[in-house]
């Protein structure tokens, strides 16, 4: 929970003086102090709560303090303590007492007997500005209030409700009153209204102070009310007439200076402003130029980006074709390659041999894997050529390397073989060249 950090005045002893336009809020209460508090004994605590409503959760809660005199007084309520989401400024709040009843032993109970054992002594809803004002010293007498009173200190005296005292004034007023006959009642000045006002009091010291100085002149010529005119050996009227003639040239002049010095300043003003604006309109000039030259290059990447898409889209196009003819090409590939495996078959066909287990490659009987010592003359070594440059062949077709190599040598056989060979490939219509 953070907290703002708010310094307190200082306390004022003036004395207190009920008008509208005091405000009291609640960054003005200092100290809480209860008188009279109803308790069921001596022994017990008490405390208070304050809240924003009526229903919300307390926003600050002293210390608990027992009542074996009919004064408790409180700490002070220091602003830091007070969450920042209440309103220091706020006018008013709710207050409530709290009792809270010790045990047998005269220990406090447990958590889970607490609240049995805590009731309310009274609540309060306060608007500050409607307390009553008891004075700034703290000498009152607690039979002059009624059970369960509450006071406020604040930096201007204490405070308290009306309803609290035994003796109440006999005349309440919360603040002053003034009776003023209506037709003495009239609109206030306006700001056009007091700004011509002041201006003719300031024409009217001018007047005053231009006449006081023509007085003087006057009397130095000679002049003055205790000296007969007709008497005198000068012309005071005409040095009298002078002198108002300098002195109302005087006046013009100064006027004029003032009227020249306000020109000054207003060409003044005008040419700093003027300053500005140009170099306001330069720099905008500049930011419309190098928005364009942003603008032309912008348009430039998107031209740019355009050939690179058509372009992209025609090297899409050339890889989708390329797709499809290289699944035309390994369609027709592994076609072919069904077809040579098949033809193998032709080449070299393999059946079991009648009457016993064992199988034939192109009627030249297989050997047994396991004894190849009950075999006898040419035939292992012409079957397992066979066996291998079929084995070799169909490891061509499919691309995959055996993992024991094999190598074909050619060698002679005989005649009769040689034509079996012979007829046995007419006899199929096929030739083939076989690979090495």
């Amino acid at each position: 929970m953070s907290f703002l950090v708010y310094q307190r005045s200082d306390p004022r002893h003036k004395e207190w003086i009920p008008l509208m336009s005091q405000q009291v809020r609640l960054r003005n209460v200092i100290q809480i102090i209860g008188l009279n508090l109803e308790v069921e004994s001596r022994e017990d605590e008490v405390y208070f709560t304050l809240h924003t409503r009526a229903m919300s959760t307390p926003f600050f809660t002293s210390e608990r303090l027992q009542t074996q005199r009919r004064v408790v007084t409180w700490k002070e309520i220091e602003p830091r303590q007070i969450p920042e989401t209440i309103r220091l400024s706020a006018p008013g709040f709710i207050i409530r007492v709290w009792a809270v009843t010790r045990g047998g032993s005269g220990t406090l109970n447990t958590e889970d007997t607490l609240s049995k054992q805590q009731r309310p002594i009274t609540s309060w809803g306060l608007y500050l500005g409607g307390l009553n004002y008891l004075g700034s010293k703290g000498d009152w007498n607690t039979k002059d209030f009624a059970p369960n009173t509450i006071l406020f200190r604040m930096p201007f005296g204490f405070f308290t409700s009306l309803n609290s005292l035994v003796r109440r004034p006999v005349a309440a007023h919360r603040f002053l009153q003034v009776q003023v006959p209506s037709e003495q009642l009239r609109s206030s000045y306006t700001l056009k209204k007091l700004s011509s006002l002041h201006s003719i009091q300031r024409s009217v010291l001018e007047e005053v102070s231009l006449s006081q100085d023509l007085k003087s002149r006057i009397c130095l010529y000679g002049y003055s009310q205790d000296v007969d005119p007709e008497s005198s050996a000068h012309t005071p009227m005409i040095y009298g007439e002078k002198s108002l003639i300098r002195a109302k040239e005087g006046r013009i002049r100064l006027q004029l200076k003032e009227k020249i010095e306000g020109m000054r300043q207003r060409v003044s003003i005008l040419r700093d402003e003027k300053v500005r604006r140009f170099g306001r309109v330069i720099q905008l000039k500049k930011d419309y130029y190098d928005s364009e030259d942003i603008s032309m290059e912008l348009m430039g990447r998107m031209q740019m980006l355009g050939r690179e898409i058509e372009r992209l889209k025609e090297l899409k196009a050339a890889v989708q074709e390329k797709k499809i003819n290289l699944s035309h090409l390994s369609a027709q590939l592994f076609r072919r390659k069904k077809e040579l495996i098949s033809e193998l078959l032709v080449i070299y066909p393999l059946s079991l041999v009648e009457g016993s287990k064992k199988y034939s490659i192109n009627e030249i009987q297989l050997p047994n894997a396991e004894d190849y010592s009950s075999e006898s003359g040419g035939q292992i070594s012409v079957a397992l050529g066979y066996t291998a440059h079929l084995t070799a062949m169909i490891s061509f077709f499919f691309g995959y390397s055996p993992s024991i190599p094999c190598s074909t040598f050619w060698f002679t056989v005989s005649n009769c073989r040689s034509h079996h060979r012979a007829d046995h490939r007419q006899r199929a219509g096929v030739s083939l060249i076989f690979p090495k």
